[in-house]
Parts: C-alpha cells; structure tokens; sequence
C-alpha cells in the first residue's frame, strides 16, 4: 500500500446519514442490546443479524420514532449486566430486565428522563 492509499469502503451511506456506533462483536455473543436517546431499549437475538461483506448498507437494529435516534449498542450474554447513561443520571440493569424482542421492534423505557435529559450510551459491565 502507497503514501497516498485511502483504504476501501466499508459501507454504502446514503447522503446525510453518518455511522452512529461501532463494535466488535465477540464470538460468544448471544443477544444484541441497543438504546435510544429517548431511553427505550430491547434486546435481539445475534442470529437476527446476517454477516455480510464491505460495501453493504449494514443492518437495521431498531424501530425508532420521528423525533428519536439509536445512541449506542453493546454485545450481551445472558449473565451480563449494563449501565445506560443520561446527560444526568445512569441506572444499571441486567440482561434479564430488558426484554428480547425482533430487530423492528422499539423497545421499552429502562430510565425516566426529564425534558432536557437524553441516553448518551450504553455500556456493559
């Protein structure tokens, strides 16, 4: 590779849209645990999600609302434990607590949030 390679394409983006979150995804992997801004969170099986090569459009992982945007996503196994953090306050749940449902689907409030709060990410423990 020369000085001036500018490396390949990972992914086709559409005009406007921009790459929100990105992870490895471990081998032992079962479920796929994504949050919005507005605090709604579900899980999804990891056999929801197909492999794919470089240049795809990647994978929709969860139904959203007009006015909400998917903050951040994480890889969980069924003993792990998470903390979703707001620009205020954070709470921690466990796998169990938030509930498995189809990639479309969008998911349930795991944090109250007052009106200037939004879910800034999602991490495991």
């Amino acid at each position: 590779i020369g000085r001036i390679s500018r490396g390949v394409k990972c992914m086709k983006l559409n005009p406007g849209a921009y790459v929100k979150c990105a992870r490895a995804i471990p081998a032992d992997t079962e479920t796929i645990v994504s949050v919005t801004a507005k605090g709604l969170a579900k899980q999804s099986p990891i056999s929801d999600f197909s492999y794919t090569n470089k240049g795809t459009k990647g994978s929709k992982i969860q139904g959203l609302t007009i006015d909400d945007t998917v903050v951040s996503f994480t890889a969980l196994r069924a003993q792990d434990e998470v903390i979703v953090t707001s620009n205020v306050s954070q709470i921690r749940l466990s796998a169990a607590e938030i509930p498995l449902s189809s990639r479309a689907a969008q998911g349930v409030k795991t944090i109250k949030l007052k009106p200037l709060e939004q879910v800034v990410t999602i991490e495991k423990i």
